[in-house]
């Protein structure tokens, strides 16, 4: 007769193979058996979090932190707790993380994700110290050349957008923040390009597709603008920053009929757009 299998066990079995609900399922029931495990709450953390169930994420990663406050779970906390929208819990345990362990590149990291919508001087000076300790990481290059572009640093946004590159050249967002950073030099087919790369990479991304778009339309360049926006809309028919972009376009070409299309679409995905809502009512008065 062979031994029954315990759920921790098969759990993290789960999780290795990337079985993530049936991880889950199987972490739950070893939590029945022992509600102090901290293993099994942090195995029901990472299987909701590869599930995209973030709120169901953050609960497990504060019962695992209030069982055991090590500074890596308090790292994977504060990045859910971002995640989350909750970036001054975020900032508060990321900072603790880190007064365990200074060290910790991915609190450093985490931490400037969620300071950079309030204290971009801050939150570069996390990346700064998260690229220190670990050079490799090409997200870490990619967000902190997003953050020196977001301070106008333009220069120095190039140089880390190169790093990021150098070490993933196959990261789409890389790619369009690269786009970003050439556009605000002044290198307007680089820019285009770089954009065009992203959208290789990630056809089904409107954004890509729109951004090249709008440096065709800034060079004259309608017939290409309005063409790379058609695609961008193909693939991605519900992006409502393609559908705004593309009416802006529009309404500055006097295309006003046909603009009103797709910018009463775009305030339609997403009613809280004020610039859509702006020029739709610059057409209809």
């Amino acid at each position: 007769m062979s031994e029954p299998v315990d759920p921790f066990d098969a759990g993290c079995i789960a999780l290795d193979e990337e079985r993530w609900a049936d991880a889950a399922q199987l972490f739950q029931q070893a939590l029945e058996l022992d509600p102090s495990s901290a293993g099994a709450w942090s195995g029901l953390g990472a299987a909701y979090r590869e599930q995209h169930q973030y709120p169901e994420a953050r609960a497990a990663y504060e019962r695992l932190v209030m069982l055991d406050e090590r500074h890596y779970f308090l790292t994977m906390l504060g990045a859910i707790q971002n995640k989350v929208g909750d970036r001054d819990a975020a900032i508060t345990t990321l900072r603790r993380s880190l007064e365990l362990m200074p060290d910790d590149d991915e609190a450093h990291y985490h931490l400037a994700l969620a300071l950079r919508a309030s204290d971009s001087a801050a939150a570069l000076e996390h990346f700064e110290q998260a690229c220190r300790i670990d050079p490799a990481a090409a997200s870490y290059h990619r967000e902190m050349a997003l953050t020196l572009y977001r301070l106008e640093r333009f220069d120095e946004a190039l140089e880390a957008s190169q790093r990021a590159l150098a070490a993933d050249p196959a990261d789409e967002f890389t790619h369009h923040g690269h786009g970003l950073i050439q556009e605000s030099l002044g290198h307007f087919e680089a820019a285009k390009a770089s954009h065009l790369r992203a959208a290789d990479i990630a056809p089904s991304c409107g954004l890509f597709w729109a951004s090249a778009a709008r440096i065709a339309a800034r060079q004259r360049r309608d017939r290409e603008a309005d063409m790379l926006f058609r695609r961008g809309l193909a693939n991605d028919e519900d992006s409502a920053v393609v559908c705004r972009q593309y009416g802006q376009f529009l309404k500055g070409r006097g295309r006003e009929t046909i603009a009103l299309h797709y910018l009463r679409r775009a305030v339609e995905l997403d009613p809280d757009d004020s610039r859509a809502r702006q020029l739709l009512g610059d057409i209809e008065g």
